[in-house]
């Protein structure tokens, strides 16, 4: 219970949560506001909900939030700390469905929460992906690199989209569900085994 105590404090799981709070209650606001994003091939524009960036954005909280201050020595120290990683991080991916969930009681939109945690999954995956590779300073440039290109190329002008643009889709689409939640298994083993790409030597 100590070490994991400890772990949390080393990790501001408290400035993790009060963020992804904080996110929520801001889109919470705008819930159905809409943005318009004009496509970068032909002369396709959109309206996409601003709803759908609060998963982006949590996401980039749940990256971040896998700094460590001890990095490269824990990579090679304790057996233990894998299942530290992955109770962290589950808890901070929990706490960012349930504000997902609050912020959705506000959207007036077909199977909001499936699509918010559709998206939380994938986007989260990326992030993870983002700290493990670049260090979770960098980790928001995973997600956020793919959710730009996502929304400005993955319109195919048909009222449909491309299959890779999974955050687009339909919820009943069972490839962007797999897409999602394969990136989210991927992220969670890798970072769970190995941790963040961050350098010992950086301050908190």
């Amino acid at each position: 219970m100590r070490l994991g105590l400890l772990y949390l404090r080393s990790r501001r799981a408290g400035h993790a949560l009060l963020a992804l709070a904080a996110a929520a209650g801001l889109e919470w606001l705008w819930a159905n506001a809409m943005l318009h994003v004009p496509m970068l091939r032909g002369n396709i524009q959109i309206y996409v909900p601003i709803m759908f960036f609060v998963p982006l954005l949590s996401a980039a909280v749940v990256g971040a939030a896998m700094y460590s201050p001890f990095s490269e020595l824990e990579r090679t120290v304790s057996r233990s700390l894998p299942r530290l990683r992955l109770a962290h991080v589950v808890g901070l991916i929990a706490a960012a469905f349930a504000t997902l969930l609050l912020a959705a009681t506000e959207w007036r939109y077909d199977s909001a929460e499936l699509i918010l945690a559709r998206n939380l999954a994938g986007f989260v995956g990326l992030s993870l992906l983002g700290a493990s590779l670049l260090g979770s300073r960098l980790a928001w440039i995973a997600p956020m690199g793919y959710g730009v290109l996502a929304y400005r190329v993955g319109a195919t002008g048909d009222d449909g989209y491309a299959w890779w643009a999974w955050p687009m889709q339909p919820i009943q689409n069972d490839l962007a569900w797999t897409l999602a939640l394969g990136l989210s298994a991927v992220g969670l083993a890798i970072v769970s085994l190995l941790g963040s790409r961050d350098s010992s030597g950086e301050d908190g």
